[in-house]
């Protein structure tokens, strides 16, 4: 049974070709698929920043407010305006 050597050159040919270009297309899927995900990681930690800027420029439009600032300067800080007295009322249960 003889085989015809152009098959068998071709053949051996391909095998080579496989070993040396399978390897390297399969690296880079997986880097490619690692990538996509980082890509996605990022743009979500983008949103939630985008969020947060918009949280902070909400809080800032609310401090110009006066009377806003007023509240939060009694509340927070327990500021008084001049000539007033706190009285503090105990709940004795």
């Amino acid at each position: 049974m003889a085989v015809d050597k152009g098959k068998l050159s071709c053949w051996i040919i391909l095998a080579i070709v496989l070993y040396v270009f399978v390897p390297q297309i399969y690296r880079s899927y997986i880097k490619v698929n690692k990538l996509k995900n980082e890509k996605k990681q990022l743009l979500n930690k983008i949103e939630l920043e985008k969020n947060k800027i918009e949280e902070y420029n909400k809080r800032i439009e609310e401090l110009k407010d006066e009377f806003y600032r007023e509240k939060i300067s009694r509340d927070e800080l327990q500021m008084v305006k001049e000539g007033e007295e706190i009285y503090r009322l105990i709940d004795k249960k």
